[in-house]
């Protein structure tokens, strides 16, 4: 059915194997080095308290009490517990109906299994065990990628520089270092992608049972699997039109057989959609240079030094043109059972994306990881440009694609060696999470220090993975009265209201100043000069 640009007995010229080999073993490397080391924020604090069997609403109306509080008072709501069962969190998770309920229950048990309470009480152990859940579950997409190149291309060459390409994508490394769904999501768009093609190409009940499941596993993943599906249905449509023999009818029953599945959790949408509106109101605000955005996100799969959104960013402009260029090298010299799959893959998650934002308004595509499968297509699409022009001027001693391949490597690699050293990247939401490494450094540093905040839960819960025991907390709702309790020794305010800090002020008789953090703030008695 596919068509083969390079012979499928090729193998890899052993410089170029041992090359992507390095990689491969470069990208395990950055999926578990310092997987502790960046901000645990606030979508993580989130996947805890569910996993847990709480809400937000719940852990807020408990440790929202103006009473003094230990560190363990706090995070005994982000660790699985007798008194929270399975039924519990189905029904937190119920709460956020927007986000599939399968990487959450698998998280649940992971931390279940392999923990214990003496480690439930070391944060950054806590940590390394729920982001290892991720960062193993990628290591399944390695397979899983070189795999869906094969049954494309059936070629070595072009598998490896995908995998090599998609090893050390920062973007990629990012998101296998997070306690989301979003790596095991990846995984699952390869599968089911891979499952698809084998059983068109192999008509068997085996293959269709193949892909009902790992279809029916990406839609428990993620809500946006359904453009997976959709994408599949569009691309065998218009093969069968040219080849009537295809089993079209085998894809209908296939795929609506894995919706019928996902019915139980169609009906917790249903029955909690007013509350999926509410989770999701955020992204219909208003964003202007949306192009700068996409052009941002793209570029992030092969380089990425946490740069924002520019008009005059020349490797972003590269990244495109290159993209741009490999999907038409692709459609160029490929037939169109390869280019529609890698155009469908992309187009239908993508142009939905974007037209639900020029059409009704949004941000809906600027967030970065909802196009995860436009970037898997485009990086094939990449990869097939470098492998078939490396291999053409191999053969000529041209050596300038040679350099643009090391050009993608180097960039990544660096990326992915700069961005492990960090403590806030973009993708930790910096805008809440940026100065609390060193807001945790100054506390901690303080002699017995009370932190008093009315910030919200999960700003709050992000800042104590990195807090000492030693710490106390006091916290409060918006307008609630606050009493500071009698207390020897520091005293400070994280990210406070104005409210907050005029009502310590008067009925403490005690002066609140800024840190150099301004999101710390610090009671100082009037006879005390600061």
């Amino acid at each position: 059915m596919f068509s083969q640009p390079l012979k499928p007995a090729q193998s890899l010229p052993s410089w170029l194997r041992n090359t992507l080999l390095i990689l491969l073993l470069c990208g395990i490397f950055f999926r578990f080095y310092h997987l502790d080391h960046k901000v645990y924020w606030g979508d993580e604090v989130y996947t805890s308290i569910r996993i847990s069997g709480y809400t937000a609403e719940e852990v807020t109306e408990k440790i929202y009490t103006g009473q003094p509080l230990t560190l363990s008072d706090v995070t005994a709501y982000q660790r699985p517990n007798s008194d929270k069962g399975l039924k519990e969190t189905i029904t937190a998770l119920a709460g956020s109906p927007e986000h599939a309920p399968l990487y959450y229950l698998l998280a649940r048990y992971w931390v279940k299994w392999l923990g214990n309470p003496s480690l439930y009480e070391n944060a950054k152990a806590y940590i390394l065990l729920i982001r290892s859940f991720s960062a193993i579950i990628s290591l399944l997409a390695f397979p899983c990628l070189y795999w869906l190149c094969w049954q494309l291309f059936h070629s070595h060459l072009i598998a490896g520089m995908a995998l090599g390409l998609f090893a050390i994508s920062p973007f990629q490394v990012l998101y296998a270092q997070e306690a989301r769904e979003y790596s095991l999501w990846t995984v699952t768009i390869l599968l089911s992608c891979v499952t698809f093609l084998r059983a068109i190409k192999h008509n068997t009940s085996l293959n269709w049972l193949a892909y009902i499941v790992s279809l029916t596993l990406s839609l428990y993943t993620c809500l946006f699997s359904i453009f997976i599906a959709i994408g599949h249905g569009i691309y065998l449509a218009i093969l069968w039109l040219k080849q009537p023999k295809l089993p079209f009818r085998s894809y209908l029953f296939a795929s609506l057989t894995s919706m019928v599945l996902f019915l139980p959790w169609g009906f917790v949408i249903y029955h909690n959609f007013t509350q999926l509106e509410e989770n999701v109101a955020h992204l219909s605000q208003e964003k202007s240079n949306l192009p700068l955005f996409w052009l941002l996100n793209l570029s992030r799969s092969f380089f990425d030094f946490n740069h924002g959104a520019s008009a005059i960013n020349p490797l972003s402009y590269a990244v495109m043109g290159m993209s741009i260029y490999a999907l038409y090298h692709l459609c160029r010299y490929c037939k169109l059972e390869i280019w529609l799959f890698i155009l469908t893959l992309i187009g239908v998650t993508g142009s939905s994306l974007i037209l639900s934002d020029l059409i009704f308004g949004g941000i809906r595509s600027t967030i970065a990881r909802y196009p995860i499968p436009c970037y898997l297509g485009i990086s094939i699409a990449v990869a097939y440009l470098l492998a078939t022009q490396l291999k053409t001027s191999l053969k000529n001693r041209d050596t300038q694609w040679r350099r643009i391949t090391i050009a993608f490597f180097a960039f990544g690699l660096l990326s992915c060696g700069i961005s492990s050293q960090m403590e806030v990247w973009w993708n930790k939401s910096p805008f809440k999470t940026r100065h609390n490494p060193e807001i945790a450094r100054i506390i901690n540093l303080s002699a017995n220090p009370l932190l008093v905040s009315d910030a919200s839960v999960e700003r709050v819960l992000s800042l104590c993975y990195r807090l000492d025991d030693q710490v106390t907390l006091q916290l409060v709702l918006p307008q609630q009265p606050i009493r500071i309790y009698h207390h020897r020794g520091d005293i400070f305010l994280y990210q406070p209201s104005s409210k907050l800090r005029e009502a310590i002020a008067m009925k403490n008789n005690q002066q609140i100043i800024p840190t150099e953090k301004n999101w710390l703030w610090q009671v100082i008695d009037n006879d005390v000069n600061p």
